[in-house]
């Protein structure tokens, strides 16, 4: 029997820190030779259609036959890190400029340049003719089809569908593709949340999909594209609807890997920068996808406007690396405590100078003294009393391993914008209870974070 693929993942979508599991087999090459070896070449490809040559191949993955004469590969920590967090606009603009700017901050929309990549594998065999031979490749080859990994994981509660020896996570199933009206963006956030007027803040989506290159499908059958066309902004008051804003996706139709993911500004900040200022008396927005059939291919999300707190509590507006490798908000309006943590290193000092004629006391010297102090801010704070589903959501915050502050707009930027809107952040709470109506009553949670970067005094 030839070189054959018996198990590859199941879906061409992938998240690249789930087991990416390959099984191949050569019978014939088992029974009848030498020093045999399976060969996996990994390629990663920045357009579907590239061609597979030496300059994109990344990794070169040999194994042995096993037990039943089949290698198998797992390819996860060599694709896991071909793809990373996209932090930066790309494509988009930042109050109508056109430079560096983080991806928090974006007018309208933007790609994705280091989150989803596409990949393909190349399976070879090699083998001597004897036990004591020179190994050499078969020339024999087979080659998997395209597919895509995006920076994500699964949760082991994350149900795998199974086809043969195939399996994988279906992302269409768990409605995580935009193409009917009950769809979600790439995020477990509730139907309805909270922001303030100038809270920045993004959700993002898989675009551009089409059954032909990636077996998912963006948009409806009827859409001639198989994209996102536009996000809808719709604002109210309370009583009455104040008008429509559009938002209109940048992509193209194209197999480049940076047109397969987009992030949307869609917090007041970010449309307040291009719209201007919320039609008078706006309690609250909706948003939703979609296609360039003007079909609905995603729920409606609505936004509060949350009011500063009557208490004058300080709001503090977190985001954090979800599941699917973009960002998830939320704004603590509760009480929150500041305490600010120093780290000194101490030495005693003379009293006098003793290098000298003689003796000389200075009434400044002498003591112990600090050469050295490093200082950092710890914060503890608050939600609001909440709903079940906001509990649920908030324990994505503490899974994650990226945490930032994102601080609020400000009308003008003239001093610059480095260090003023993102601030990064260690989550020092380990652990959330799941709170429930029935248990608990009312549902509130406290988390306590220490800013990453130390302030160093002067050294003495």
């Amino acid at each position: 029997m030839s070189l054959q693929i018996i198990q590859k993942p199941l879906y061409k979508v992938i998240p690249a820190e789930s087991s990416i599991y390959y099984s191949v087999s050569d019978t014939t090459s088992v029974a009848t030779k030498f020093k045999v070896k399976y060969v996996a070449d990994v390629h990663t490809l920045g357009n579907s259609n590239n061609a597979i040559t030496s300059n994109n191949l990344v990794n070169t993955v040999k194994v042995s036959p096993n037990a039943v004469g089949v290698g198998v590969i797992d390819l996860k920590s060599i694709l896991s890190s071909q793809v990373d967090v996209c932090q930066t606009g790309i494509g988009s603009t930042f109050k109508g400029g056109a430079g560096l700017h983080s991806v928090h901050l974006i007018d309208g929309m933007s790609k994705d340049g280091k989150g989803v990549i596409y990949y393909v594998v190349n399976f070879r065999v090699e083998y001597s003719d004897t036990a004591s031979g020179v190994v050499s490749d078969s020339g024999q080859s087979v080659t998997d089809d395209v597919r895509l990994i995006y920076n994500g994981y699964l949760r082991n509660n994350d149900v795998l569908q199974f086809d043969g020896v195939n399996y994988g996570y279906d992302l269409e199933l768990n409605s995580y593709i935009l193409n009917d009206s009950s769809a979600k963006f790439l995020t477990d956030m509730p139907n309805e949340v909270n922001a303030r007027l100038d809270d920045y803040g993004t959700i993002s989506f898989f675009d551009n999909l089409t059954v032909a290159g990636e077996g998912l499908q963006v948009g409806t059958n009827n859409a001639g594209d198989k994209k996102v066309n536009n996000i809808r902004v719709s604002f109210y008051s309370d009583t009455a609807g104040l008008g429509i804003h559009i938002i209109n996706d940048i992509n193209s139709v194209s197999q480049n890997r940076t047109d397969k993911r987009v992030s949307v500004g869609i917090y007041p900040a970010n449309i307040v920068n291009v719209y201007g200022n919320f039609p008078t008396g706006t309690t609250h927005y909706t948003f939703q996808a979609l296609d360039n059939d003007s079909q609905a291919i995603s729920r409606e999300y609505t936004i509060r406007i949350l009011c500063d707190d009557a208490k004058g509590y300080e709001g503090i507006r977190l985001a954090w690396i979800n599941q699917f490798g973009v960002f998830d908000y939320y704004t603590f309006n509760k009480k929150s405590i500041r305490t600010l943590n120093s780290k000194r290193n101490n030495y005693t000092q003379h009293n006098g100078t003793w290098n000298g004629s003689f003796h000389e006391i200075n009434g400044y010297k002498g003591g112990t003294k600090s050469y050295n102090v490093s200082s950092k801010e710890q914060l503890t704070i608050n939600t609001d009393y909440i709903s079940e589903e906001e509990g649920i959501y908030l324990e994505n915050l503490i899974m994650s391993n990226e945490v930032y502050i994102i601080h609020q707009n400000e009308a003008t930027d003239s001093t610059g914008t480095v260090n003023k809107y993102i601030e990064p952040v260690m989550l020092l709470s380990n652990s959330l209870q799941r709170k429930t109506i029935a248990n608990d009553k009312l549902i509130n949670h406290t988390f306590s974070i220490e800013k990453s970067k130390t302030t160093n005094t002067q050294r003495l």
